[in-house]
This record gives C-alpha cells, sequence and structure tokens, in this order.
C-alpha cells in the first residue's frame, strides 16, 4: 500500500474506500478547482480628479468658461437651470423675476478644480448674494476621461 507522500508525489486518487483522515487531505489538495480562478480587477488610476460645479446666471456663464480655459481646464458641460430662492431676486411692477441660471461642469485635477473655483469666486463676485456658487467633490474613480490626453 502506498503511503500519503507517494500518492501526492504521484498526484494519485484514493478510492473513497480508503477511511484514512491523512489520504482524504492529500486526495481534496491534489484536486483541481471545478471552476478558473476570478479574473484580477482592473487597476485604477490613483491620480485625484474633481468635479467643479458653477451655478451661475445665464449673464456671467461665459465669463465663467472663459476663466475656467484661463486656469488650463478645457471642455465644459452646460446645463440650463432655475431654481427657487428665500427672497425675490428682481421686482419690476411689483412682479418677482428671476434670471435665468446656467450650471456648468468641469472635471480637472484637483489643484486645477480648486485654484479655478477660487478663481471663479473673486472674479465673479460669488460671496455677493444671489450672485452663484462654485463647489468642487472629490472623484473616486473616472472612467471613460484620460486628463492627462485631454491636457495636451
Amino acid at each position: 500500500m502506498l503511503d500519503c507522500e507517494q500518492i501526492h508525489a504521484r498526484n494519485l486518487r484514493v478510492p473513497a474506500a480508503v477511511p484514512s483522515r491523512a489520504l482524504s487531505a492529500v486526495v481534496s489538495t491534489s484536486r483541481k478547482p471545478k471552476y478558473p480562478p476570478p479574473a484580477p480587477l482592473p487597476t485604477v488610476k490613483t491620480m485625484t480628479n474633481s468635479l467643479l460645479i458653477a451655478i451661475v446666471t445665464d449673464e456671467v456663464s461665459d465669463a465663467a468658461l472663459a476663466i475656467a480655459e484661463r486656469e488650463g481646464i478645457r471642455g465644459a458641460t452646460i446645463l440650463p437651470a432655475s431654481g427657487i430662492s428665500q427672497s425675490p431676486l428682481r421686482t419690476f411692477f411689483g412682479l418677482t423675476f428671476q434670471s435665468a441660471m446656467t450650471i456648468l461642469f468641469w472635471i480637472a485635477e484637483t489643484d486645477t478644480a480648486n485654484r479655478t473655483a477660487q478663481r471663479l469666486n473673486e472674479e465673479l463676485d460669488l460671496d455677493s448674494p444671489q450672485q452663484g456658487l462654485a463647489l468642487t467633490l472629490t472623484i473616486d474613480q473616472l472612467f471613460g476621461l484620460d486628463l492627462g490626453k485631454a491636457a495636451n
């Protein structure tokens, strides 16, 4: 009769009638897995990117786009918007009027996005009431856009 080392060396299968614990351990480790191992997950680039969002009036949306381009951000997503304010924006013969708003989205490296948000605040006077706002959000994962190629 073969011992455990010989069975393992020859990669033999032991009949189920053999009651030895050692033999069953060798048999269970020598079997090939039924399914292939899962494919490795794709690697994700670890560059820190941010989403810069500016909500501004239509009158200054072109200026906001120019500021972003001057700071090195190319391309934007532009959406028309409207909102509800806590106080009326303008009155004309007793009627309230709210100017049209634009939402601008940019994706950039975090330093560039933060610097651009600061420039938007300074040049468009966003700290004044009802002028708009700018904010940045960190992006955990980004697919479909290579910012390294977009900058060239």
